[in-house]
């Protein structure tokens, strides 16, 4: 594994210890539990100040307001309220107070402890009783975020269980889209890590599987669905803002080993900045020197550098890759950018609303991205298992005898060239060839010549088993490449060779099926490599072939 994937997994870690002590906060949340019907409460409404009552038909999306300065809202509630009923509304990044008759209820904000900037992010649900009805009600508003100062959240009245139905129901696409990108991604990943040498895939892989997973826990943070059930609000909106740090690094590298750029090409350097600004903005939010909210624009920058920077190196393979790399840097491109188009929509979006409306567009270019991306992947790695299988056919056909299923002279030479000098010493060879083949072949024609050519390979194999390789290097020669066996020990070998093929009984004359052997073990004073030592075993072989005859 490369330094800088160390680097983007100590990126990784560093984030979740991060986020784990954000889990651990204070941070002081107070909500109570749950009419069949949702009514909206956006009228009626009076902005309370020092100066009086200023009342307003309907509530607006903000009013002007410094950041660390609460703005006060009150209303009357309806008279027909029960003890099932909750006020619900959406917040970001604002402590919330609520009061009925001067008296605290409810109570959303920061720890007296805490040196965070904000609560967090997501929905609240007042419980109510009918004994407040058609008393007074104050809300108390206020970010430490001049952006979020001022923006006044829509309300609604209903029991708990049909306003968190309704928000399920609005924010269904948004969910299922992120569920549909957690489950490719997990699946990519595991796939990766238990097939991964059965299916020849390679880090870029990997690196789809991981940007899966890190979008689509963004994409579900960014609906606010995830504090309705498991509530620590802060915790959660700071993971938005640490995966969106970390997303950049598993493109960067699917892109690269994609299209198997070189190294130090500019996609390289936008890499490193990315882990750089990434752990410069950590750094910053766990000394407490800057707020993730203060730093997105660092965030934001990073990310769609990356997309612009992989989209000229993509461009490039477009003019000069071959063919195949051309198809899929075209389909890359045309992905990329509606991708592309649709985060910069987003981001102008965020900053519009100061993150408290999201689209639903960039979910969705980028479940598509990585769908269409996450298939080619897979198509690519198929045809390499294919091509592998394809070679590895030819290889089994170049290098074994089609007779006899053993290897043949051209897997021999290979062993043999591929062995160290330091090696030899280990080796030893020995050779055979069968006397009167031509007497078979013309007595009782080729098949029984290629019975007695079978035949004295299996006894080959047989004899010599686990001990070393056996090879058919021409028509009736064959070879045997033994490691650590001493000639005294080579001798037994091939002695019950021959007592095997002397054994045999049948409708042929076997005492006319001989083998000729030789055996000769490397020696650094006679031999200058093991083709030297073959030579001698040849010669031994020999000898002992017109011993035979005789």
């Amino acid at each position: 594994m490369k330094k800088p994937l160390y680097f983007y997994f100590m990126l990784i870690f560093t984030a979740i210890v991060l986020l784990g002590s954000m889990f651990l906060e204070n941070n002081t949340e107070i909500q109570r539990e749950h009419n069949n019907t949702i009514q909206d409460y956006t009228t009626g409404w009076k902005i309370l100040d020092e100066k009086g009552e200023i009342e307003i038909s309907k509530l607006p999306d903000r009013v002007p307001a410094d950041s660390g300065k609460a703005i006060i809202i009150g209303n009357t509630l309806p008279e027909n309220l029960d003890n099932n009923n909750v006020l619900a509304f959406l917040t970001t990044h604002q402590i919330v107070e609520v009061k009925i008759n001067q008296k605290v209820i409810y109570y959303f904000g920061i720890a007296d402890d805490s040196r965070n900037l904000t609560p967090g992010s997501g929905w609240h649900f007042v419980q109510l009783s009918d004994e407040y009805a058609g008393q007074k009600i104050e809300i108390s508003l206020m970010s430490n975020y001049k952006a979020n100062s001022g923006i006044l959240p829509k309300f609604v009245l209903g029991e708990k269980i049909q306003v968190v139905r309704k928000i399920m129901l609005e924010k269904s696409g948004d969910v299922s889209i992120s569920i549909i990108m957690l489950i490719i991604g997990i699946e990519i990943c595991f796939i990766w890590l238990f097939c991964r040498n059965k299916f020849k895939l390679t880090e870029n892989f990997l690196c789809m599987g991981v940007l899966s997973i890190e979008l689509a826990v963004w994409s579900m943070v960014e609906t606010n669905i995830m504090p309705i059930f498991i509530g620590h609000h802060y915790a959660i909106s700071q993971l938005a803002y640490l995966v969106l740090i970390v997303i950049p690094y598993p493109y960067y590298r699917f892109v690269k080993l994609t299209y198997h750029m070189k190294n130090q090409c500019l996609l390289d350097y936008i890499g490193k900045l990315n882990l750089a600004i990434g752990f410069f903005i950590i750094m910053l939010k766990a000394f407490y020197v800057e707020d993730f909210k203060h730093t997105i624009v660092l965030i934001h920058f990073t990310f769609i550098a990356t997309i612009v920077v992989s989209l000229f190196e993509i461009i490039k393979i477009l003019k000069s890759g071959n063919a195949k790399e051309r198809k899929m840097a075209g389909i890359n491109i045309i992905v990329v950018l509606f991708m592309l188009v649709s985060m910069v929509m987003d981001i102008i979006n965020y900053y519009q609303n100061a993150g408290t409306k999201t689209i639903s567009l960039s979910r969705l270019t980028v479940l598509i991205y990585v769908m269409i991306l996450g298939s080619l992947s897979i198509r690519n790695s198929l045809q390499l298992i294919k091509a592998g299988h394809e070679a590895e056919e030819i290889k089994i056909v170049a290098y074994h005898d089609a007779l006899t299923g053993m290897e043949n002279r051209a897997a021999y030479m290979n062993l043999l060239d591929k062995l160290e000098e330091k090696e030899y010493v280990h080796y030893g060879i020995g050779m055979y060839d069968l006397n009167n083949l031509k007497y078979f072949n013309d007595e009782f024609g080729h098949s029984v010549g290629d019975y007695y050519i079978i035949l004295c390979s299996e006894i080959l194999q047989d004899t010599i088993g686990e001990l070393g390789n056996c090879y058919r290097i021409g028509g009736d020669e064959f070879c045997v490449l033994l490691k650590d066996c001493p000639e005294e020990n080579y001798r037994k070998l091939a002695e019950e060779i021959t007592e095997r093929l002397q054994s045999l009984k049948g409708p042929y004359d076997y005492s006319k099926m001989q083998i000729a052997q030789g055996y000769a073990k490397f020696n650094k004073m006679l031999d200058i490599d093991l083709h030297a030592t073959m030579a001698r075993a040849d010669k031994i072989m020999y000898e002992n072939k017109q011993i035979l005859k005789k």
